[in-house]
């Protein structure tokens, strides 16, 4: 690791260590404690089995066991233990199962003043000698009720090992990526710190490249062979329209949803937590990402895939601009089971010729690095296994033929992996892919092949911008809700939906009388800018018999029918736009500004029936993939109004 990472880290320390002293470091100036007496070791190991904390003292302290102590972790989080027990030498602290291997800042709390105490790298193991072998530079224990659990595969993000009949692993290791993880196997689960599932440790920042570290783990042992997986795209938190409100309104259905879900239950997000652009402005990133989402979701397990706007813009090239996402959130790719599944998280937002400063400089593919850890993680995984892999750029993407063409964007180094290389190297799997970025949603399959790709939209939907100006209609610039999955496995067996917050299960899609529509979108509505003539113009090309339909989750699957007074009329696919979104975010863009972003397009999951006459009742019939039946009797002409698809 450069110096430059080195200094980084410790700059954050340090700041991390002294924000929130109330007091300066020293005795007490009423002579009640004397905590320079208390010695805090810079490196500190842990039995991991009794989570004891004992420190030295030089003399009496003043200390008893009504006071506390604070370990403070670099990103922010920090937890109180109380003192169990002085003596004239040392005091002893009863920590918990919350604590991980790491570098943290001690404080003692004392009549509820906070004491700063200095720093230590408390180093947690399991009682089992390990001498390490000759080249080994990361070992440790995988352990499950302080048993070693044989057949564990532990990375260090280049190599991958297995434990052996001890639950050992040793790792001949370049320390890269200065971490360590273990793929957790079925049957098993890390414990969690707050919602982040521990399953990785870092390194020592400042150790030797040769010299061996130690980094033990402890699963838990679980049944989910049957669970429940909830996806959550583009977040886009940044402190700015309205977004904690709305994001608030959005986890409240989510947790509805969650408390009526029987069995174990996941997450998993797909990028862009945060927004790199107002990290310094809005003072929002990964800590505050991390202290917001957890009032809703502290003790569940969240996995994490890494976006464009989680990469850090000061930072040089792919590597260094994901160091604070690591620092604060975790690996940017590993793998896990769950039950009969086989997960893996990829960080396909190459970064490698991006310079300080530069935010946008990157190609959607899979770096070199990546793609020989994922040749290796394969090679453990038996052929014909369902796979969910994760990434934030789409693979795929439609067109307005209606067929769909490769997104990413292809290689620009030896090795690396475009579309027609990751396909290939997982011919041998059933893929499902989850994906993001687009903050739209689609699905599709591979003709004739094993591989299936979910883009699960946004949870932001459009930046939040759509809510802001119109409370309660949050949609996409594709007219979809700014929503999440619901993934349900039962062993192999998987089905999912989209879930709108605020509406129910059932809402599935949208339908519009485009004959009602051309009387509101009209120049006036986007305060007559000539960049909202073409909306207009849009709208106006339908006939006032048409019947638009938004199926945003659509798939081949589905069925769609309408009937105009119990007769069938023709269904056609469209490229068009979604009348809802031009209202409610678009022409409200134009009436502040000639040219915004973040205005509606052109997607791929609409439909058109054309009625034969204008007074007449349409009834329209979808049937999703898991056959779940959805209507409308529309009763034309139907009025457009916002209100009557707005969130009461």
């Amino acid at each position: 690791m450069t110096k430059k990472i080195i200094c980084l880290l410790c700059t954050a320390v340090l700041l991390g260590g002294l924000a929130g002293c109330s007091h300066e470091q020293g005795d007490d100036p009423a002579g009640r404690i004397a905590v320079s007496a208390i010695v805090v070791p810079e490196q500190y190991k842990m039995d991991m089995t009794t989570y004891s904390l004992e420190l030295a003292t030089t003399k009496t302290t003043g200390v008893t066991t009504d006071d506390s102590l604070v370990l403070k972790l670099v990103g922010g989080r920090e937890y109180e233990f109380p003192v169990v027990a002085v003596t004239d030498h040392s005091l002893r602290i009863q920590a918990d199962k919350r604590l991980t291997t790491g570098y943290y800042t001690l404080f003692l709390v004392h009549e509820g003043r906070r004491y700063y105490l200095g720093q230590s790298n408390i180093d947690l193991h399991v009682p089992i000698e390990i001498e390490p072998g000759p080249g080994v530079t990361i070992y440790g224990a995988v352990t499950c009720n302080d048993v070693g659990i044989p057949g564990v595969l532990v990375s260090d993000g280049a190599e991958i090992v297995r434990t052996d009949g001890r639950g050992v692993y040793q790792i001949k290791s370049q320390k890269r990526w200065k971490y360590v993880f273990v793929i957790t196997p079925s049957g098993y689960m890390p414990p969690l710190q707050g919602m982040l599932p521990e399953f990785h440790a870092a390194l020592d920042e400042h150790a030797d490249v040769a010299a061996p570290e130690r980094r033990d783990f402890v699963l838990n042992p679980v049944e989910n062979d049957n669970f429940t997986l909830f996806v959550l795209g583009d977040l886009h938190l940044a402190n700015r329209n309205k977004d904690i409100a709305q994001f608030d309104a959005v986890m409240t259905d989510l947790l509805s949803t969650v408390a009526a879900t029987s069995g174990p239950k996941y997450f998993l997000t797909l990028g862009d937590m945060t927004w790199d652009l107002y990290w310094v402005s809005k003072k929002f990133c990964f800590p505050e990402y991390i202290a917001l989402t957890e009032k809703y979701l502290s003790g569940e397990y969240v996995f994490h895939t890494m976006g464009n706007h989680d990469n850090d813009p000061d930072g040089v090239g792919d590597f260094y601009k994901a160091f604070r996402y690591v620092r604060d959130i975790g690996p940017t790719f590993f793998s896990f089971n769950i039950g009969q599944i086989h997960f893996i998280v990829l960080d396909d937002v190459d970064f490698n010729n991006a310079a300080s400063g530069d935010r946008s400089n990157y190609r959607a593919n899979l770096t070199v690095e990546q793609m020989e850890w994922l040749a290796k993680d394969l090679s453990f995984v038996p052929k014909g296994s369902k796979l969910v892999i994760s990434s934030h750029i789409p693979v795929f993407y439609p067109t307005s033929s209606l067929t769909f063409t490769s997104h990413w964007n292809g290689v620009d180094a030896p090795g690396e992996g475009g579309t027609a290389e990751f396909i290939n190297l997982l011919k041998d799997y059933d893929v499902q892919m989850l994906t993001a970025h687009s903050h739209e949603v689609f699905n599709y399959r591979v003709p004739a092949g094993n591989f299936e790709e979910h883009n699960m939209g946004a949870i932001c939907a459009t930046w939040w911008w759509s809510g802001n100006l119109t409370p309660g209609v949050h949609i996409g610039q594709d007219g979809a809700p700014g929503g999440y999955g619901v993934f349900t496995f039962n062993g192999t067996d998987m089905s999912h939906y989209f879930k709108a917050p605020g509406w129910p299960a059932s809402h599935q899609f949208r339908a519009y009388d485009m004959g009602k529509v051309k009387e509101v979108v009209v120049p006036s509505l986007g305060g007559n800018k000539p960049g909202f003539q073409r909306f207009v113009d849009y709208m106006a090309e339908y006939d006032d018999n048409d019947i638009l339909i938004n199926i945003w989750d659509f798939d081949p699957s589905w069925k769609i029918s309408v009937k105009e007074e119990g007769v069938d009329i023709p269904v056609r696919q469209a490229w068009t736009l979604d009348p809802l979104h031009i209202v409610a975010m678009t022409a409200k863009r134009f009436q502040s500004t000639d040219e915004p972003n973040f205005i509606t397009e052109r997607w791929h999951h609409f439909f058109v029936a054309r009625a034969t006459q204008r007074n007449s009742t349409v009834e329209i019939t979808v049937t999703d993939r898991n056959g779940g039946v959805h209507t409308e009797t529309m009763r034309r002409p139907k009025p457009f109004s916002v209100a009557d698809y707005t969130v009461k």
